[in-house]
């Protein structure tokens, strides 16, 4: 099985630190049903005001990812279709990026 990072993103760059407890059942029920596939079950990101970049430059953060958590999975196809189901799948601004990772 191959290793695919999942990173959450949203237009609002920080969440609330306590999420209600409606959203936390969703998270639950989410990784419930996708447990045997979690490699880890991640953690929300805090928001940064800044970038360092090649050349030691500092730059504004322009991105918005919020979390991120790994899971396995055969194919691209069968991790995407995994986290579709996801609380962010359907969420207003939100979007999941998925990435396979490469063993060295």
């Amino acid at each position: 099985m191959k290793k695919y990072l999942i990173v959450g993103h949203n237009t609002t760059p920080e969440l609330p630190r306590d999420l209600p407890p409606e959203a936390l059942q969703a998270w639950g029920a989410f990784f419930d049903k996708i447990k045997d596939h979690i490699v880890d079950g991640g953690n929300p990101l805090s928001s940064s005001d800044r970038s360092i970049v090649k050349g030691g430059k500092v730059v504004p953060l322009t991105d918005t990812a919020v979390g991120y958590y790994m899971i396995s999975a055969e194919s691209l196809d069968e991790a995407s279709k995994l986290v579709m189901e996801s609380p962010y799948g359907n969420a207003p601004d939100c979007e999941i990026r998925v990435y396979e990772t490469i063993p060295m």
